[in-house]
């Protein structure tokens, strides 16, 4: 599972495409970075449901889930897909894309063809995946604005030298 980010941009004549290109790259990467430290964990938080727009779960299951382990946390039953998210990431950079990558177990991929959720009126349960990686607009502009943030203070240190 992955999130990506691509980028363009307009020359700049005091700087080389090449060095622009590698300041853009490493701004995107630090703004991806935040997003993992600061918000991802926040989609593991009773208050993602309504902030994500998550699908709604079984009555039936959030019943059971709740006695067995004392906790409504989206997205977390044992905790397993909680800690392989927020840990085992990585990010490559290859061109004008950064790619960040999540590992999640791997029910998450299957889950949605084996269980219907009739509560919601489908036949799959839930896309976890879709969900971790949702981004509502004021995240977008937030990481937007950290990646501008960045470059332009690479900008203003390469242009002092």
């Amino acid at each position: 599972m992955a999130i990506q980010a691509n980028f363009s941009y307009d020359s700049f004549p005091e700087l080389s495409t090449r060095v622009l290109e590698k300041l853009v790259r490493e701004s995107l990467e630090e703004a991806i970075e935040h997003w993992r430290k600061e918000l991802e964990p926040k989609h593991f938080t009773n208050s993602a449901t309504g902030a994500y727009q998550y699908d709604k779960r079984g009555k039936i299951y959030q019943i059971k889930k709740s006695k067995k382990t004392r906790q409504t946390a989206p997205l977390v039953y044992t905790g397993n897909s909680k800690r392989m998210a927020l840990e085992s990431n990585k990010i490559t950079k290859r061109g004008n894309q950064v790619t960040l990558s999540i590992s999640v177990p791997d029910y998450w991929k299957h889950l949605r063809l084996k269980r219907p959720n009739k509560d919601r009126g489908t036949d799959a349960a839930p896309n976890m995946q879709a969900e971790l990686t949702r981004l509502p607009d004021a995240e977008k502009a937030l990481i937007i604005k950290k990646m501008e943030e960045r470059l332009q203070q690479k900008i203003n240190t390469k242009l002092k030298r």
